[in-house]
């Protein structure tokens, strides 16, 4: 089962800024929405390296000598262990992605050290897309694990099979459909849970569920996934193509290239045979070089 967020109107229910409201829980990191604005700053220390990924309006974030400027469609790093002031001149809606709590020197795991760290620059990823190819992902950040990657998706992708730990699909801009199968199927298209995901709506794959993507005008898509794990690839032209027409393109290509064998066949074979006919004629052709060629006059012949 996908699971579909619409985090405008979850924004439009939250009242107080700066309060993370949890969107989904998936592997070792935690998704919240956060709504930005007001003559107030949030002061906040980042436990663990995060994400922030801004869908509207811009969020200032200070850390100990460094400002970053998050405008709509940037993605900023947040270092651990940073003592930061968050602010916005207007309502901004933000989601921001954090490693879940883990207890210290557990399982080999050590707390982040103490001393300040520089706030991470940030990606303008809406604008940077645009200028790339359809399904080239650009990676953006990792915390606890995951990377988070944009890139711009136009026409169909190639059956794809979210990665263990869940994958997170976000639309920052335009229309994406989304159609689920069942990987137990035979031919892989049970048709269940087609979707339509558009701008500031948020959709969860569950690990091993096997979707196809889609954009016929093209979408601004952000995805979170497990570090390593392959993403998206845009269709080749037989996945794009229905069965039959395929069929039916694979065998025109197969009657015209058996023609064509045929036909240059036929050119060998016209231009090897040696019939006596053929021998016959080419011994009676007179040329200068022939020696069945008539005998020239001897002018020595002649008077004087």
């Amino acid at each position: 089962m996908l699971q579909k967020l619409d985090l405008a109107a979850i924004a439009e229910s939250i009242a107080t800024p700066y309060r993370p409201v949890p969107l989904v829980s998936f592997g070792a990191i935690e998704a919240s929405l956060v709504v930005c604005g007001g003559s107030k700053k949030w002061q906040r220390s980042a436990q663990r390296d995060e994400l922030l990924i801004v869908l509207e309006g811009h969020v200032t974030i200070q850390g100990n000598t460094q400002r970053v400027i998050a405008n709509e469609g940037d993605v900023a790093n947040i270092p651990s262990s940073i003592t930061m002031a968050w602010w916005s001149g207007m309502r901004s809606i933000a989601v921001l992605c954090q490693e879940r709590d883990r207890p210290f020197n557990a399982n080999g795991y050590h707390g982040a050290p103490t001393t300040d760290r520089e706030l991470a620059s940030r990606t303008e990823f809406a604008a940077r897309v645009r200028s790339n190819a359809a399904y080239d992902w650009l990676r953006l950040g990792r915390v606890g694990g995951y990377v988070a990657s944009a890139a711009r998706l136009t026409g169909p992708s190639q059956p794809f099979v979210s990665p263990p730990g869940s994958l997170l699909v976000l639309v920052f801009r335009g229309i994406l459909d989304v159609g689920a199968e069942s990987v137990d199927s035979a031919d892989g298209a049970d048709g269940a849970e087609p979707d339509t995901i558009v701008g500031s709506q948020l959709l969860v794959v569950p690990a091993g569920r096997r979707i196809r993507m889609a954009s016929e005008r093209g979408a601004t898509v952000l995805v979170i996934a497990r570090q390593g794990a392959p993403l998206p690839r845009a269709a080749i032209r037989a996945d794009a193509m229905p069965p039959d027409a395929v069929d039916a393109a694979s065998a025109v290509d197969a009657v015209d290239a058996s023609s064509g064998v045929d036909a240059i066949d036929a050119v060998d074979k016209t231009d090897a045979a040696d019939t006596p006919d053929a021998a016959e004629s080419r011994d009676n052709i007179d040329t200068p070089d022939d020696g069945n060629a008539p005998a020239e006059p001897d002018d020595r012949s002649g008077p004087g």
